[in-house]
């Protein structure tokens, strides 16, 4: 870009430039955060699952029979 622009216009080069190194870093920060986000739902999400099946292990058993209710 720099070879073909005309005399004089060096700076708006270097402001281009400029401008695409720091959205490549703002793209960089935002995808960093968003993955640690994912890993942290993806963490919670196993933890909640395994205090499910925890608790549904300690439930006591059941028959699946109803008993009449006495009047």
């Amino acid at each position: 870009m720099s070879k073909t622009a005309p005399a004089g216009s060096e700076g708006m080069v270097a402001m281009v430039k400029s401008a695409f190194a720091a959205s490549n870093s703002a793209f960089d920060a935002i995808n960093k955060a968003a993955k640690q986000v994912v890993e942290m739902v993806e963490t919670n999400v196993d933890a909640a699952a395994k205090a499910g099946e925890a608790a549904t292990s300690a439930a006591p058993k059941t028959t699946g029979r109803r008993t009449k209710a006495s009047n």
